[in-house]
This record gives structure tokens, sequence and C-alpha cells, in this order.
């Protein structure tokens, strides 16, 4: 289940919680590092339950909200012990984002989401209004 890691009204840097201020200091993973997210926090991969479309007008905090209400749901139908067990790809995290047109590709049949949208065990979630 994605996870609030900041208060969206708090831009303060008190309001990080202590290891995202490490991860974002000197001590941590440069943001110029040539991987993606999902690949920064699970380099080995993780299965895939759902593959999510969701819409990019929405702050992030609203598909945060729709997805762990979702998870709530779908947790034992999925098999897993609780909603936190449930794993989402969302292109944001899956894909890497410094180089976008490179792991896009040209082939939509051979491009990240058609293989997420495959591997995807329990299937698609779409966030919507």
């Amino acid at each position: 289940v994605v996870s609030p890691m900041t208060a969206p009204d708090d831009a303060s840097p008190s309001a990080l919680p202590p290891a995202l201020r490490a991860l974002a200091g000197t001590s941590g993973p440069s943001p110029d590092r040539p991987c993606s997210f999902a690949q920064l926090v699970n380099p080995n991969g993780v299965p895939i339950d759902f593959f999510v479309s969701h819409y990019w007008g929405h702050l992030f905090e609203q598909t945060r909200r729709a997805l762990t209400r979702y998870a709530q749901g779908a947790q034992a139908k999925a098999g897993r012990d609780g909603p936190e067990d449930i794993t989402f790809w969302i292109c944001l995290f899956a894909l890497n984002q410094h180089l976008k047109s490179e792991e896009v590709g040209t082939a939509p049949e051979q491009g990240p989401f058609n293989i997420a949208l495959q591997q995807a065990s329990q299937g698609t979630v779409m966030v919507i209004d």
C-alpha cells in the first residue's frame, strides 16, 4: 500500500520523516541514480498484484487514498494477510524517470505498460473521479 510520506499542507523540511530526510541528504542516493524508485527500494523486484491506471491531474494524495481503500477490500481475495501486502504498479515509480524514452520504447506490445498489465496477477485498478 502506498503510504503518505508528507503532509500536503506542511511544506517545511521538519515535516519530512527522518528516513526521507536522510535519503534527500548527501548520505543517501543522489537524485540522478540511474534507476526507477521501485528499483531503488526493491532491487530484486516484487510480484505485481494490480496495474494502476490513474488521472495525472489528481493530487497524488487522492490516488493514494483511493488505492489504500481498494487494498483494504482486495487483500482477502488476493490472498494477502493485510492491505499493506498488496502491490500496485504505478508508472511514476516503476519507470526510470531519468531514461523515460528508453524505458517506454517504440513498440507498445514490448513496452513496460503492456508487460506490467500482463504480469498483474489480480488485474487493473482505474482511479477516476
